[in-house]
């Protein structure tokens, strides 16, 4: 991983900084959508136990909620599918070591290390090279 350039880490932080919020929007919108259902099924049953519904009325009812269910059915097999791949993606990374590194360049990539070259000019330091106590000196 230190052989990347900060620009391509920068890229990939960016990728799954985007797929995180993608992740976040999903879930929002699973438990909208179940909310949404639950109210629906409880409004449902209301109007089932009233009186002045025509039998055909109870029936339409009941069919809405049964269709509206496969459709939370089907959402809900994606939703944890999709769970499941993202885990699986995490834990990979993990076991890959570029999560470590992602992570501690979420945390340096405001910071600019710099130092002093040869003719006395400002040169970046890579926050990824394995010599971290030395860049640590450079900070601006």
């Amino acid at each position: 991983m230190s052989n990347l350039t900060p620009d391509e880490i920068d890229r990939i932080y960016k990728r799954i900084e985007k797929q995180m919020r993608q992740r976040f929007d999903c879930r929002a919108e699973y438990f909208s959508h179940m909310a949404a259902f639950v109210v629906a099924i409880l409004a449902g049953l209301w109007l089932n136990a009233q009186s002045w519904m025509p039998s055909w009325g109870n029936s339409l009812v009941i069919i809405i909620i049964l269709l509206w269910g496969i459709g939370v059915a089907v959402h809900s097999i994606q939703y944890i599918f999709s769970e499941m791949k993202n885990r699986a993606i995490s834990r990979e990374l993990e076991r890959s070591g570029i999560s470590d590194a992602l992570h501690a360049y979420k945390y340096k990539r405001e910071e600019r290390l710099v130092r002093l070259d040869d003719e006395g000019e400002l040169v970046d330091v890579n926050p990824f090279d394995t010599e971290d106590d030395e860049a640590a000196q450079y900070r601006a």
